[in-house]
């Protein structure tokens, strides 16, 4: 069984998860704010295992580094994002982000996790499906909203079929998206119609 747990960090309200399977926390998206993750970690005594981004853009990776080191854990990235995270990285002055694996259908972890690229917000931009839960990054929010493509590597032909994989999955699973709250494929299927 799968718990979930989220941390709202950073100036435009990003939602880091932490994801526990079997004893062990996989960390999406720590955008910001490490101490306030690590609080939220050492309270619920988790034990994290890698941190996962599911975009590069900075809202979702400026923990990152302070995150991997704290708990000495792998970091994973999605290949087609690695010329995004570096010009993030110098713009924002994030530092340098010592990625361990760059992803792209499979994760080096031992967790029953499904990639699912979804292009469109960023060439990269990748879904992740445990059990019924899907880690949406800025690819699907609630009400019918999908991510911008209007961002350098954006593009909004590749996020409608990004939508249309998604669309494809169970009604009855949970979407957590990058930012807001959470979410149903069935929810979201009623803002485009289909099955």
């Amino acid at each position: 069984m799968i718990t979930v747990n989220s941390v709202v960090v950073g100036p435009i309200h990003t939602n880091c998860y932490l994801v526990t399977f079997n004893g062990q926390t996989l960390i999406i998206d720590p955008g910001a704010e490490a101490a306030k993750i690590s609080a939220k970690i050492k309270e619920l005594q988790l034990r994290p295992i890698a941190v996962l981004n599911t975009h590069g853009h900075w809202d979702h990776i400026m923990a990152d580094t302070a995150i991997k080191q704290e708990y000495q854990i792998p970091l994973l990235a999605p290949a087609a994002d690695q010329w995004l995270i570096e010009k993030e990285k110098d713009y924002y002055h994030i530092g340098e982000l010592p990625v361990d694996q760059w992803y792209t259908d499979k994760l080096n972890l031992d967790l029953p996790a499904q990639v699912i690229a979804t292009p469109g917000h960023t060439p990269g931009s990748s879904c992740l499906l445990l059990e019924n839960h899907l880690f949406s990054g800025d690819t699907m929010f609630a009400s019918g909203c999908l991510g911008r493509t209007d961002f350098p590597g954006g593009s909004a032909a590749d996020m409608q079929k990004s939508l249309q994989k998604l669309l494809a999955l169970d009604d009855s699973i949970i979407v957590w998206p990058g930012h807001e709250e959470s979410t149903t494929i069935g929810q979201e299927r009623g803002f485009y119609g289909g099955r």
